[in-house]
């Protein structure tokens, strides 16, 4: 029994042996396909520096160069674009469970490929930056590709402080990202969290606190990617001796974005719950953005143009300026013969002085190659519709910075005194000539635009 209990061990082992080597071969291809697809991705062009086939695991190197335009210093052709180059290197363990002998995960798939990052000349930019700041060196990507082609991945870069001249002081918090892809479906989601990054010199300071994401999305046609999207900032700040500090709290964005047929749509969300800047606190912030009948098709075809361009080799910084102002042009004509629509809602701005609250919609039914002639031609064609409202307190603190900015040494009784009498002079004559409209302590204005003609209140204006 014994003998027999060894023998099935031993012929265990060997099936598992010779499943790992068949599937290493699987592994072989799956990797120098993902090259071959990505071989030349927008600035980035990565190329197979090394293979080696092994038994239970396979090691390679990957080339990773970035085209960085107009990076070079001496002018001409020669300033095009600097290139930035460091290796991947990669440890590729055999499925069926290419873990098992790695933390004793007995989890199905292809393979597993863990990879490190090594500067490719000590000497360039990569190999200086790695000298010093070596906790780079630690960071570490991880990705298992499935027997149905799911890749699913995490990135960690390690945390850091470094002090430089002059009281220069950088803090990165570090970095961790986890991505789930499936190909099949084109189905794209995953997570990130920067937990802080800040540089300070002297009393200068940039800080942005509490970073993390989430984002579910598929890919409805090449490069066009519809789903949802959530991010949040715990605070931004920024200070800066001679001028105003800024402190942003609790920032949070949401994008929903869908496609039906051709056409696509979002509805972003943005929320802040304080704002600090010149001695003051404003807040809530709040504010919708939604787009409808973005023509889909245009969208693929202009970031597809837009990465065939960025990947070309050979062409300088002004060039490429031109050709990708020729791309959003044309996206522009062919956005505006879908019929879009813009909606701002939920703008609303709290103050000390009251709040500040408005809402925005435009139309356009502008023919096919309108734009692209004229885009004065297309106002006959814009439908818009527009109001704001804001607390008669706060249009007097805004006068008064104005006032400050001219009368910097006043007293603070003297800029209001004077902020009150420019709101008789600017404000007061719209009022009494209906323009504007005044609901106990609020001025709201409202207008339209409809067939090339501007409307303020129910009066006609002209445009030029």
């Amino acid at each position: 029994m014994k003998r027999l209990f060894v023998l099935l061990l031993v012929f265990a082992a060997g099936a598992y042996a010779a499943a790992a080597y068949l599937l290493g071969g699987q592994a072989r291809e799956q990797y120098f396909s993902l090259l071959k697809e990505h071989e030349r991705s927008g600035l980035v062009s990565l190329t197979n520096q090394s293979y080696e086939r092994g038994f239970l695991a396979s090691r390679a190197a990957t080339l990773v160069e970035v085209a960085v335009p107009g990076a070079e210093q001496g002018g001409g052709d020669a300033a095009a674009a600097k290139t930035v180059r460091f290796t991947l290197r990669h440890e590729l363990r055999h499925g069926p469970m290419p873990d098992l002998f790695h933390g004793f995960s007995f989890d199905t798939a292809l393979a597993t490929m863990e990879s490190v990052v090594e500067p490719g000349d000590p000497g360039d930019d990569v190999g200086k930056l790695f000298a010093e700041i070596p906790e780079l060196a630690q960071s570490r990507s991880t990705l298992r590709v499935g027997f149905s082609g799911e890749i699913k991945g995490d990135l960690t870069v390690p945390a850091f402080e470094r002090n430089g001249g002059g009281g220069e002081r950088l803090t990165w918090g570090g970095l961790t990202l986890n991505v789930v892809h499936e190909p099949m479906t084109g189905v794209l989601r995953g997570d990130f969290t920067l937990p802080g990054l800040s540089l300070a010199e002297d009393r200068d300071r940039v800080g942005l606190d509490g970073l993390t994401g989430s984002f579910d999305l598929v890919e409805a046609l090449p490069f066009v990617y519809v789903g949802r999207v959530d991010s949040a900032v715990a605070s931004i700040n920024m200070t800066q001796p001679g001028a105003e500090s800024v402190l942003v709290t609790d920032l949070r964005l949401s994008s929903e974005s869908s496609c039906e047929g051709n056409l696509a749509g979002f509805l972003q969300k943005l929320d802040i719950a304080r704002v600090e800047y010149g001695g003051g606190a404003f807040g809530p912030l709040s504010c919708d953005i939604e787009a409808r009948n973005l023509d889909a098709l245009a969208l693929s075809e202009f970031q597809s143009r837009l990465r065939l361009l960025a990947g070309a080799s050979g062409v300088d910084a002004d060039a490429l300026a031109a050709q990708v102002g020729e791309l959003y042009v044309t996206l522009f004509g062919k956005l505006l013969a879908g019929k879009p629509e813009l909606r701002i809602s939920r703008l609303r701005l709290g103050t000390p002085r009251g709040d500040l609250t408005g809402s925005l919609q435009v139309r356009s039914d502008a023919p096919a190659g309108q734009a692209a002639v004229n885009p004065l031609l297309l106002l006959p064609y814009v439908v818009a519709e527009a109001e704001l409202t804001a607390a008669e307190e706060l249009l007097v603190g805004l006068l008064g910075l104005d006032v400050r900015r001219e009368e910097p040494a006043a007293s603070d009784d003297a800029v209001d005194l004077l902020a009150r009498q420019r709101f008789r002079d600017q404000i007061e004559p719209l009022l009494a000539r209906g323009f504007l409209t005044r609901d106990g302590a609020n001025i709201t204005g409202r207008a339209s635009l409809s067939q090339g003609r501007l409307t303020v209140n129910g009066q006609t204006m002209p445009l030029f």
